[in-house]
């Protein structure tokens, strides 16, 4: 069972699917939006199964691809759920800007300074306290990478 995004065109789940079905086979899908979000992929997907006689079942829509009708419905549904998507999109990106405009921060929290500064106070020291990075890391709940990133901004600076 695939557990990626319909949007996502590169699921190894899907790909194995379509290697191991076989000719007068049905791939049966429980919604058609899981099997992609893009028209183009719908129709890249189901044409490529058609080709090669495989049949393709929609279980919550009904749509039984094999039949004339369901070509349509299976293309309208396509076009519908590739819409909706681009309408997230652009309401997830719209939210993002006008939460940027007002000052509200996005992404991760920052580090605290001063524990920043001890975990760089410990690494200057490290030959003489004997702590590694990741010693210093769980002392001072600075992440590592954070470390070795603020070393990297002393370095270039100086």
């Amino acid at each position: 069972m695939e557990k990626k995004s319909g949007a996502k065109s590169d699921r190894q789940e899907l790909k194995n699917a379509l290697e191991y079905i076989r000719e007068g086979d049905n791939l049966v899908v429980y919604k058609l939006d899981r099997l992609a979000r893009s028209t183009y992929d719908l129709h890249r997907i189901a044409r490529g199964l058609e080709a090669r006689g495989i049949g393709l079942i929609f279980i919550k829509e009904q749509i039984d691809f094999t039949t004339p009708a369901g070509k349509l419905m299976f293309t309208l549904l396509g076009a519908i759920a590739e819409f909706e998507r681009d309408l997230i999109n652009e309401r997830t990106a719209e939210g993002r800007e006008r939460a940027k405009a007002q000052g509200k921060h996005m992404g991760r929290k920052g580090q605290d300074d001063k524990q920043v500064k001890q975990a760089l106070r410990l690494f200057a020291e490290r030959e003489s306290n004997g702590l590694s990075v990741n010693d210093i890391s769980k002392m001072t709940g600075v992440p590592r990478s954070t470390i070795y990133a603020k070393i990297k901004e002393i370095a270039v600076a100086e």
